[in-house]
């Protein structure tokens, strides 16, 4: 048995957080529970679409399934693709296979003509498991119904996607931070006996010195997925800022697959 751990995409930077987004340590709060913080979120959440995934994930975690769509859309139409991702996972669990199956479309339509993926490449092994698994289960009878929602979605996201594809969605001051070490995470133990894939979106904050000082999973499909993330990003290193740049601080995020072949 093999298996494989992707770095997909490292994206973004930021000089000193500003006032209104949350810093990593709300984040992290709120992603774990800390409910005092929604209306920190519900505030930012219309205009930095990191904020909008970690409530739908939190949604999702609550199970606030209609909630949880509300953020990942709201964080969409800032044109994070990463939402994509989050509403092929609300689908998948509450068994919606047509929805799953029409958002999982749009994700390898966006990945091939990003050309951030090619179709069949390691990256893409959990978008393309539950684009076969939600068609498997489809209703025969149902088929043409189903894809004219697929491409229905398509036509109404996939614009957006395309136009945000080289920006940052979240208003980055900062150039994108270089790294110079990235080790991936090791695969759960509990994962591999249970063959179970998964995917995680996750943010750094990166010193000066382009050391990595703090780290959270905004969107995973898995808590034990997560917890390798932010253990193997620890160790990860970047290239120091300019000398004399305004720079404070950088953030970057990431997205890693872990895969079973």
């Amino acid at each position: 048995m093999k298996y494989a751990i992707v770095l997909l995409l490292t994206v973004l930077a930021t000089n000193a957080v500003p006032s209104q987004k949350p810093s990593l340590d709300e984040l992290r709060d709120f992603v774990r529970g800390d409910i005092d913080l929604w209306p920190v979120f519900e505030r930012c959440a219309p205009e930095y679409s990191n904020c909008a995934i970690a409530a739908g994930q939190v949604s999702f975690n609550e199970r606030e399934y209609e909630n949880a769509a509300r953020f990942f859309l709201l964080a969409l139409e800032q044109g994070n693709h990463h939402a994509v991702m989050g509403m092929m996972m609300l689908h998948e669990k509450q068994r919606n296979y047509a929805e799953a199956y029409a958002w999982s479309y749009l994700q390898l339509v966006y990945q091939i003509d990003g050309d951030l993926d090619k179709l069949g490449e390691p990256g893409n092994a959990w978008n393309l498991r539950t684009f076969q698994q939600a068609y498997d289960r489809l209703d025969p009878s149902e088929i043409e119904t189903i894809n004219q929602r697929a491409e229905q979605i398509k036509f109404q996201w996939l614009p957006i996607l395309q136009a945000n594809l080289e920006t940052d969605t979240d208003k980055e001051a900062c150039p994108k931070p270089q790294p110079v070490h990235r080790e991936p995470p090791s695969y759960p133990a509990r994962m591999v006996g249970n063959r179970q894939s998964g995917w995680v979106y996750a943010v750094l904050e990166i010193d000066n010195d382009g050391n990595v000082i703090d780290q959270v999973s905004l969107l995973s499909t898995h808590r034990h997925f997560s917890s390798a993330t932010e253990r193997a990003l620890k160790q990860w290193k970047y290239e120091p800022l300019a000398e004399g740049s305004e720079c404070t601080s950088q953030r970057s995020y990431t997205a890693m697959e872990f895969s079973i072949e």
